[in-house]
């Protein structure tokens, strides 16, 4: 849930929530070593997804760039992002035990509403996962 992920990430309460101005895209930065981050989706779901898109940057990237851009880009570096943050908030693991209790034709909703993310990043896990020799998923993940 929220809260936890908040706990977890030191983000302050409400964070996730709140939409504070309109910028253009979400960025993070090296500031006083910590990490400040303007988050531009509406949606908490949105929000919950570029934070952990910034969290995976700014741990794995390494540069001396202070700025940590989250952008539509395909370059490695935002698929790394994207990738990242769909397995901090949406784990594999996590998706196969639905999974092993059977597929009904809302388990993707049940599944994205569980770990509180888009349809989307359970679509992108199911796909990475027959992509890197997980174990074959049915269902047009092949």
């Amino acid at each position: 849930d929220n809260d936890a992920f908040s706990e977890v990430f030191a983000v302050a309460p409400g964070v996730l929530a709140e939409t504070v101005g309109d910028p253009p895209m979400t960025i993070g930065s090296r500031v006083n070593g910590g990490l400040a981050v303007a988050l531009q989706p509406r949606s908490t779901v949105g929000r919950r997804f570029e934070l952990g898109r910034v969290i995976g940057d700014d741990a794995f990237y390494k540069t001396s760039d202070t700025w940590r851009p989250v952008t539509k880009a395909r370059t490695p570096r935002q698929q790394f992002q994207r990738a990242f943050a769909a397995e901090l908030l949406c784990p594999i693991a996590g998706v196969r035990q639905f999974l092993d209790e059977g597929r009904s034709e809302t388990i993707n909703d049940d599944i994205a509403q569980h770990f509180n993310v888009s349809t989307m990043v359970v679509d992108y896990q199911l796909q990475n996962q027959s992509r890197i020799g997980g174990r074959r998923i049915a269902g047009p993940y092949r």
